[in-house]
């Protein structure tokens, strides 16, 4: 057995995993046999047998991520929500310094992993709905300087703008804990350099300074990005991983 992963205070790790390959049966039973009883309830509610899969094997690849950092049996990973129902780790005690957030989209699943910070992950597929965002839906997410900005791109390049646009978004309001109720008209990222900026509006009680933003690319149809919480002056730095298959 490998020793655990090290997870530095100046870091953060992101896992990516390919969910449209096939599994071994033995992993699917693995990872199923890993999921606490109300993770199990809700995979069982499921009504679409891809529904269920995606929801497994991200589940399952999230809790033998954790297990790569400590040497706890991915079964026993016990999760409670904070106050704004965001899971975090609550058993075993040793290991509440282990923050992390999970996404999955068709295709893929992703965790982000740091210590005891707020954080957040998204990713999409950029063919959802046909690949091209509608105008409305456009008009409905992207703040005025966004909309701007994604303007100014050529055609070919605003679909993948739009769901960096998305992703980033996302993974900051899930890093808040507040889902989608804050105005996204007056949370507005810049994607023209690297790492992406932010600015907040009037009715948005936050800092730009206060946020660490990346986003990449997974070839070939995914979209991704993370917001981290931290504080003026302090670097982190970020590592984005495939997950080896040798886990798999």
């Amino acid at each position: 057995m490998s020793p655990p992963l090290s997870l530095p205070e100046d870091e953060v790790h992101v896992w990516y995993l390919g969910t449209d390959r096939d599994f071994p049966p033995a992993t699917l039973v693995r990872w199923e046999a890993s999921l606490d009883a109300e993770e199990r309830a809700r995979w069982q509610r499921f009504a679409f047998p891809e529904a269920r899969r995606q929801f497994l094997i991200s589940h399952g690849f999230l809790r033998e991520v954790l297990s790569s950092y400590r040497d706890i049996p991915p079964g026993a990973w016990v999760f409670k929500g904070d106050r704004t129902g965001k899971p975090q780790v609550s058993q075993p005690a040793e290991a509440r310094w282990l923050s992390f957030n999970l996404t999955h989209t068709n295709g893929l699943a992703a965790c982000v992993l740091t210590r005891e910070r707020a954080v957040g992950v998204d990713a999409e597929d950029i063919r959802r709905r046909g690949g091209t965002p509608s105008e409305l839906l456009v008009r409905n997410t992207l703040a005025p300087a966004e909309l701007a900005e994604w303007e100014a791109l050529p055609d070919h390049l605003r679909t993948p703008a739009f769901y960096d646009f998305w992703t980033l978004k996302e993974a900051y309001l899930k890093a808040r804990g507040v889902g989608l109720s804050l105005p996204l008209q007056e949370i507005a990222f810049s994607i023209r350099s690297e790492p992406p900026t932010v600015a907040f509006g009037p009715g948005i009680a936050d800092s730009p300074d206060s946020w660490l933003l990346r986003r990449i690319a997974i070839p070939d149809w995914h979209r991704l990005a993370i917001a981290v919480r931290t504080w003026p002056g302090v670097k982190l730095a970020v590592h984005f991983c495939p997950w080896p298959a040798t886990h798999t």
